[in-house]
Parts: C-alpha cells; sequence; structure tokens
C-alpha cells in the first residue's frame, strides 16, 4: 500500500512564503482512504546520498593541472551534475580564454575518471540510512537521479542501498543532462507519479534549476557543499537544509516553517 497525496491534505506544492504541512502522514492511512496518487521524493547521488564530492574534485583538479589549469572548489561545485565534456571544455575556456580541441577535452576527461576511480572510497552521508527507512516505512516511492557515469563502480559495495529506489536515472540515459529538465522528467515517468506528488532533493545550483524546470517541488540540502545556501535560496529551492538529518526530522514534525527558507 502506497501513501496516497489524498490521504495528505497538507502534502502539495508550496506557494511563495506559503507553510505547507507535513509531507508524511504520522500514520498510514487505512486502505479505503488511499488516493489514486502517489507521492514520491527523488534524490540525488552526488552530495546527497554519498559523499562523493571531495573525490570529484580532486580528480578534476588534477586532471586540470595537467593541462595547466588551476581550479577553485567553488568552481567544480557551482558545475556540480553537468555533462563532464561541457566541464572539461568550458572550464578551460574560462581559464585559458580559448576552447580546447577535441582530443584535449578526451584527455581531461580520461584522467579525470582514471584519478577517481583510484581515490574513490563510498561515504555516505550522515542521516541517508534513517531517511530513507523512514520514507520507506511510509510507503513513499523513491526515486534516484544521477548524471554519474560510474554508478556500478560507485555502489560496487553497497548495492543494496540501490535496490530501495522504485526508478533510477543515470549518466547519459535521459536526452539532456542537468540542469535541463530532462533527468527528472524522465524519472517522474518511470516512477509514475504525478509531478505535484513528487519531491527532489538536491544540493547543487545546477540540480535545483533541473528540479525546478520539471515543475517539481526542491529541496535542497547543503551537505559538505562550500556553496552558500544563498545560492540555492537564490535559484528558487522551495526549502533549505543544513543536513539530512534536519530534512528527517522536520518530516517527522507536522510542519515546514515558513518556506521557501533554510532551516
Amino acid at each position: 500500500m502506497r501513501t496516497s497525496a489524498n490521504s495528505l491534505p497538507g502534502l502539495r506544492r508550496p506557494e511563495r512564503g506559503d507553510p505547507p504541512r507535513g509531507l508524511l502522514p504520522a500514520r498510514m492511512p487505512d486502505e479505503s482512504r488511499v488516493g489514486a496518487a502517489d507521492v514520491a521524493f527523488i534524490f540525488d547521488l552526488d552530495g546527497v546520498i554519498i559523499d562523493s564530492m571531495p573525490f570529484h574534485y580532486r580528480a578534476w583538479e588534477e586532471a586540470f593541472n595537467k593541462v595547466g589549469v588551476t581550479l577553485t572548489k567553488e568552481e567544480i561545485y557551482e558545475r556540480e551534475g553537468e555533462k563532464r565534456e561541457i566541464t572539461a571544455r568550458e572550464v578551460f575556456r574560462h581559464h585559458k580564454g580559448v576552447y580546447p580541441a577535441a582530443r584535449v577535452v578526451e584527455s581531461i576527461i580520461r584522467t579525470k575518471e582514471e584519478i577517481y576511480k583510484s581515490i574513490f572510497e563510498i561515504r555516505l552521508l550522515p542521516g541517508v540510512v534513517d531517511l530513507l527507512e523512514l520514507l520507506t516505512s511510509r510507503k513513499v516511492k523513491l526515486g534516484l537521479t544521477t548524471g554519474s557515469t560510474s554508478l556500478s563502480f560507485d555502489f560496487q559495495h553497497q548495492k543494496d542501498l540501490l535496490e530501495k529506489f522504485d526508478a533510477i536515472v543515470a549518466g547519459e540515459e535521459a536526452i539532456n543532462c542537468k540542469p535541463a529538465p530532462d533527468p527528472y522528467l524522465l524519472t517522474v515517468e518511470k516512477l509514475n507519479v504525478p509531478a505535484d506528488s513528487c519531491f527532489v532533493i538536491e544540493n547543487s545550483p545546477l540540480g535545483v534549476i533541473s528540479a525546478l524546470a520539471a515543475n517539481l517541488t526542491c529541496i535542497a540540502v547543503i551537505g559538505t557543499s562550500p556553496l552558500p545556501a544563498e545560492a540555492l535560496k537564490r535559484i528558487g529551492a522551495h526549502y533549505i537544509f543544513t543536513n539530512l538529518n534536519e530534512l528527517r526530522d522536520t518530516l517527522l514534525t507536522d510542519h515546514f516553517t515558513e518556506g521557501p527558507s533554510h532551516h
């Protein structure tokens, strides 16, 4: 039995400045009260479920160093979720003033991936297991939307975690990557849940833009990102939380504080 949007009168897309009620019921509704529409939470991967961004940054940093480009951490975190070819090309152009040849782009990406796979260690972000267990216990559908092309590598020792998701869209499965809405639209389609009953959990500017472009309610979580909360709020995230534990605690209460907001 799935949690129904019809059984949750407060579960709706928030208006600006409007304090909606809780996103989860205190208990499961009776079978007779379940309506047609399900509720879904869709997670980004890097920086939301796993603490992989420090490894991605270090790999990009070393790869760009080999072509004479010195990165800042913010440059990579601001581009999180972007197609690798775009990141390699645009960062090179920004620093060098010219676009790199195709072979240079390929070399940067190849070096980055080699370094990433040599240093990566899977680290689940604090609170992710408890949050997934809470949502699963309430029969909420779970989606995973990521631009990662290394999903099987990242989760080779945590395959049971991926099995918790009802739908996964990864890599270049969608025609266009974030910040286009395509990845989230495809996830919603796979989940077979109305868009106004879907809640996205994101941590990056491009991810928030993608979720909003797909007309989904977006919950931003800062986590370990060096980017300020104001950056995500300015883009239009409906809610902003410091971490997943704070989000989970709020879901267990009867309401969110006035949104969009930074908790």
